[in-house]
């Protein structure tokens, strides 16, 4: 349990500072996505960082990691954590979502530059 405790620590401290490294870049402006994407991201960061804390406090101070002795507390605990992994799942689509279309509003214009290329090139031509 040891090392399952210092490997949920560490995991915990890293997502923070992931955390703290985006939301630096992307005030210094070297982070080039919309403000809804970059919400999405923190928010996704925390909520990954509430149910790896959720896990660490529910096996390690808590004990729960068979239901012998309290039932009701075992399977109330780990449906809230069933519960934040599925905010995170939800989370991680939406931004999927804001990818997506990110990516066809940038294969739009790119097509739209090729188009007008190819109309100035063809008006050259003819001139």
């Amino acid at each position: 349990m040891y090392i399952l405790g210092v490997a949920l620590a560490s995991a915990i401290v890293g997502v923070l500072i992931l955390l703290a490294v985006e939301a630096r870049k992307w005030a210094a402006g070297r982070l080039f996505i919309s403000r809804r994407r970059f919400a999405l991201r923190i928010a996704a960061g925390l909520i990954l960082a509430a149910l790896l804390a959720g896990v660490f406090v529910g096996l390690l101070i808590l004990r729960l990691a068979e239901p012998t002795g309290r039932p009701l507390l075992f399977l109330g605990y780990w449906l809230g954590c069933l519960v934040i992994a599925l905010g995170l799942i939800v989370v991680a689509l939406a931004e999927m979502k804001q990818v997506r279309l990110g990516e066809k509003a940038g294969e739009s214009a790119n097509w739209r530059e090729i188009a007008r290329l190819l109309a100035d090139h063809s008006q050259r031509k003819k001139d």
